[in-house]
């Protein structure tokens, strides 16, 4: 259900963002409600989570020598850091698509 939320979350963002605001209606109103659905399903993932969360990030910071746990630490972290660049980067070269949706005031 998360990896579907997503994909429809990104794929009606990327529709909104290539038609424009002339596909305002039918492509928002989906948007918008994939967006509610994926923060429901989100947080109840996040939350499912939570409670066997605290021994492996325990074991991964707290830690003072190697362990097995600790194996591939340095990949989650770089794995992370690369995601947050892309996903700055991908921000950045798409502003430019931000103009038609910022000037179009009419129509609301």
């Amino acid at each position: 259900m998360l990896v579907a939320s997503t994909v429809t979350v990104l794929a009606t963002g990327v529709a909104l963002m290539l038609l424009g605001p002339p596909s305002r209606h039918p492509v928002l109103t989906l948007h918008k409600a994939s967006f509610i659905v994926w923060g429901a399903v989100a947080t109840l993932h996040v939350l499912g989570h939570l409670p066997g969360m605290r021994a492996p990030l325990r074991a991964d910071y707290a830690a003072k020598t190697v362990r097995s746990s600790e194996e591939g630490r340095s990949g989650r972290v770089l794995a992370l850091a690369g995601a947050l660049i892309a996903g700055a980067l991908l921000a950045l070269v798409t502003i430019p698509m931000y103009g038609p949706w910022l000037n179009d005031l009419g129509g609301r």
